[in-house]
Order: C-alpha cells, then sequence, then structure tokens
C-alpha cells in the first residue's frame, strides 16, 4: 500500500485495509512527541482518549488539555490548522476503574508471583545441594517417591511464578522498546508479549486492553462507513494509539458480527461498558465545533 508515502524516519506506523477504510495505525507512547506529518494525507484522526466528552464545554476542555500530552499535542494542532476532523472514540471515565483495579491485581500478582520464585528457587537449591551430598558420600540416588513429588512442587512454583509476574515483564521490556519501531525485532517481540498476556490474563486486560481495541475499532469502522456516504469514496483513516494497543490490528479485520459479539459478551457482563457515543470535532479557524454520534451496533445492543 504506498497511497501514504510515509516519511522514512516514521516507523512506528502499520498500515492495514478493511472493505470501509485504508488505515494508518500510529502506535507511539504518551511522553514521546509524534510529528505530524504522519497525518498529512488522513480524511480524519481517531484518538484514544479515556474521558467524559458529552458536551461542547468537556471537548473544549480536552482540547485544553491534550497540548500537554506530547504525543498528541502536535498532531491536534494539525488537525486545527489543516481543518481535519478528529474522533473521540475511547471509553469515558470508567476506564480509571478498570485501571485501578487492573492495577491492583497486577501488583497483587506481581508479590505473589515473586514470592513463588524465591519459594521455587530455595527448593531448588535444596535439592541441588542434597544430590551432591549424595554424591560425596556415595550413598544411593535412587529418587524416592517424596523426592519425586518435591520436584514437581518445584516445577510448579516455578511455573507459577512465571505466570504471575508475566505482565510486569511484558511492562518492562515494552519500556526497553521506547518509541515502536514496528519493523524491528524487538518491537515484534514485544506484539507477541502482549498479545500472549491479553490470552492469559484477561483480569488485568481484557477490559482496559481487548475490549477497548474492539471499542474503537467498532466505531473506526462506522466513522468510515459515515465519511463514504459523505463523499462515496473510501476514506483514509489515522489512528492515534498507545504502543501496548497492538490487537487493534486484528480488532479491525475481523468481521462487524465477530467483533460485536465480544464487545457484547464484556458489556453483559457490566453494562456500564455500553458506551456508542463518537465525538466528532471539526476546526473553523480557533473554534472548534463538537458533533455528537452514536454507533449503531452498540447503540442496539
Amino acid at each position: 500500500m504506498e497511497r501514504w508515502n510515509i516519511p522514512e524516519k516514521e516507523k512506528n506506523v502499520t498500515e492495514l485495509e478493511t472493505p470501509n477504510a485504508l488505515y494508518k495505525i500510529i502506535y507511539g507512547v504518551h511522553e514521546l512527541e509524534q510529528s505530524p506529518e504522519v497525518i498529512k494525507n488522513s480524511d480524519g484522526l481517531i484518538v484514544e482518549a479515556v474521558g467524559d466528552f458529552s458536551s461542547q464545554e468537556k471537548v473544549e476542555k480536552f482540547l485544553e488539555n491534550v497540548k500537554k500530552i506530547p504525543q498528541h499535542a502536535k498532531l491536534v494542532d494539525y488537525c486545527r490548522t489543516e481543518n481535519k476532523s478528529l474522533y473521540l472514540v475511547d471509553l469515558n471515565a470508567l476506564a480509571m476503574f478498570y485501571e485501578q483495579r487492573a492495577d491492583s491485581l497486577n501488583f497483587l500478582e506481581t508479590i505473589g508471583g515473586a514470592g513463588l520464585a524465591i519459594w521455587g528457587m530455595k527448593d531448588y537449591v535444596d535439592e541441588k545441594t542434597k544430590t551432591l551430598k549424595q554424591r560425596n558420600s556415595h550413598s544411593p540416588e535412587d529418587m524416592t517417591r517424596r523426592d519425586f513429588l518435591k520436584k514437581i512442587g518445584t516445577g510448579a512454583k516455578i511455573a507459577g511464578s512465571a505466570y504471575l509476574l508475566s505482565p510486569i515483564a511484558g511492562e518492562k521490556f515494552g519500556q526497553l522498546v521506547s518509541q515502536p519501531q514496528e519493523d524491528t525485532i524487538m518491537r515484534k517481540i514485544d506484539k507477541k508479549i502482549i498479545a500472549a498476556n491479553e490470552t492469559i490474563h484477561p483480569e488485568i486486560y481484557n477490559t482496559l486492553l481487548t475490549f477497548r481495541n474492539y471499542l474503537i475499532a467498532q466505531k473506526a469502522e462506522y466513522i468510515a462507513q459515515q465519511k463514504f456516504k459523505e463523499t462515496q469514496d473510501k476514506p483514509e483513516l489515522s489512528i492515534l494509539i498507545g504502543a501496548a494497543h497492538t490487537g487493534i490490528e486484528s480488532a479491525l479485520t475481523m468481521n462487524n458480527d465477530e467483533r460485536m459479539k465480544l464487545l457484547k459478551e464484556n458489556i453483559a457482563e457490566d453494562n456500564r461498558l455500553k458506551q456508542s457515543s463518537i465525538v466528532k470535532i471539526d476546526f473553523d479557524n480557533d473554534e472548534a465545533i463538537a458533533t455528537f454520534m452514536e454507533e449503531e451496533n452498540i447503540k442496539n445492543l
């Protein structure tokens, strides 16, 4: 896909196409600046932004606050100066509750994992010491049933610690990646770790990552359909999102029924997640004009 003509330096971008749109996914770290050059040819910018944007006043407050977020600031300002549409499609402040819960679970699992690791390593050292003593004393090394069960227990402790520590390990590895470079081995490993953690730790990542990826993707496809109705041309849309949200790619390319099935399952567990609102922001010089829309599939759940 050559239509984007991405500058050589913009390596944190993935492109993909669905029946409704051409997407440019701009992965980033919230603390690092993003060049506006990357959205030069875009028909609109969809941003990851949690918050209550239910009124014109709240939208204007967001635009004021977003100047302090390096990842967003220049791109939002570019939309303003070039009269490009900006879209807010994320969860409202409810996400803060899930983030606090995830942080608590992550902390508890890290403590538990560290404890199991220490316990398992102590057993491992004890077993090695016992084996060495047996060899030095020329005593029989036949494994008793008790020894066999202890080895299984040691392995289980180490495996359990690896499971519990995998979220914090993934987070620390992700910090090494810094600004994502999508064509590097480090980033490919990072994406696989993120995908694995989403699968094996739904208690932490199900809402903050998986659900939000599908919610943003569903709304992005709706925006694309509305754009097509206006122009009769397949739109090119950019999505500005954090580096951890790699699942957005599969969420976008999945068909509508499958995507809605996952959203419906989560909403059934917590009806507060039924959030169909989309805020479209258009700019007229210094004035921001908010239009409030709803994604019909989510609205009708």
